[in-house]
């Protein structure tokens, strides 16, 4: 066996350590520990329970810990160290993976409230645990549409977790949290699932795959959110050249109690004067009769700039024909309005579109 310096490219995923050493495959990678030196160019390492010796020019001490990537199996297997990827590597690959799966928090809530609904009727899983997830989905549902729900609302949203557990303040109602209990306590199938289940009085008996596919999708969901949030926690990293951004998925609950998604960019950007600077606040909402509407609000030290696009003209029109109340209700705030208009369409760069302009998610290389 032979160990090589770095490899140029990022290493491939993990598979696992080897039982014995013709099992080492091309392209696999494994962590290693330098236990001792037998001789001047030869190393002894441990990968799990294996034992290897190797050959290698590379100054190794005893007690280092190595990523090693397999670049050749067989009876002479030739190792080569693994480049540990950037960290702008690392944010790109988990924006790649998080993005495809983003999809308005408020309907995939909806649609894991129902797998749960499903399971409960199917009677499948222990009381205990089966109340324990009761609650927490219940802590998933939207808030309601008045200001004091939407700030507490966006303190819950699930992006300052880790920072809430870093100060050691975690926040009971965090949706990440809730989230990352919820699929703690999924089983991964119901109790009944291989054994006979016997009907019980009152209650038909289901068949077999409506608790497990309910149970998927509730899993699915639940994972899905919390792919979405990572990717709006990933996006809203500070970089190098670009403005202060923060990116919000708060659910609500409409008029009718159905669960919507209130969508909300916040960015912090300068104007071009020394000293000076400015916040915007892009959102975007569905609410029927009305449809989609978006809004941009920019504060800045003279006053606030406020532009309304519905996606409905009749909406539009509507919004157009309130501009007074708006001016009137921001005054009453104690702020100063300055531009205020609307119009039929939607901007240019829509709330719900949150992922950070300073990263490279397209690989160019083949």
């Amino acid at each position: 066996m032979r160990v090589a310096g770095p490899s140029p490219t990022p290493s491939p995923p993990l598979l696992g350590p080897p039982s014995g050493q013709r099992d080492l495959v091309p392209g696999q990678v494994l962590h290693a520990l330098v236990v001792g030196s037998p001789t001047a160019n030869t190393v002894l390492l441990r990968v799990g329970e294996l034992e290897l010796i190797a050959r290698t020019e590379l100054a190794l001490s005893r007690g280092q810990a190595l990523v090693l990537e397999v670049i050749r199996g067989g009876d002479t297997p030739e190792l080569r160290l693994a480049r540990a990827p950037s960290e702008q590597g690392l944010v790109a690959q988990a924006l790649r993976t998080s993005l495809p799966r983003l999809q308005p928090v408020g309907e995939t809530i909806e649609r894991l409230a129902a797998a749960w609904r499903a399971l409960q009727q199917a009677g499948a899983l222990p009381a205990a645990t089966a109340k324990e997830i009761d609650r927490l989905v219940q802590g998933l549902r939207g808030a309601a549409p008045d200001h004091a729900a939407l700030r507490q609302a966006a303190a819950d949203c699930g992006l300052f977790l880790e920072a809430q557990l870093a100060r050691g303040q975690p926040n009971p109602a965090d949706l990440k949290g809730l989230l990352l209990r919820l699929v703690a306590r999924l089983p991964p199938k119901p109790v009944w699932v291989g054994r006979e289940a016997a009907p019980q009085e009152g209650r038909p008996q289901r068949p077999l795959e409506d608790p497990l596919a309910s149970l998927a999708t509730l899993r699915e969901e639940a994972e899905a959110l919390l792919a979405g949030l990572r990717g709006r926690q990933l996006a809203s990293l500070p970089q190098e050249g670009q403005p202060v951004t923060w990116h919000f998925e708060l659910p609500l609950r409409g008029p009718s109690g159905r669960e919507t998604t209130l969508w909300l960019r916040a960015e912090r950007e300068g104007d071009g004067r020394v000293g000076e600077s400015r916040w915007s606040v892009v959102l975007k909402l569905e609410l029927e009769p009305l449809g989609v509407v978006h809004a941009k609000l920019s504060l800045h030290a003279g006053g606030v700039d406020a532009s309304l696009w519905a996606e409905r003209p009749d909406t539009a029109a509507l919004l157009a024909s309130r501009l007074p109340e708006l001016e009137a209700g921001m005054r009453r705030a104690g702020l100063e309005p300055l531009r205020l208009w609307a119009s039929a369409g939607r901007p240019a760069m829509p709330a719900d579109r949150p992922a950070a302009a300073g990263q490279c998610l397209l690989d160019e290389q083949a």
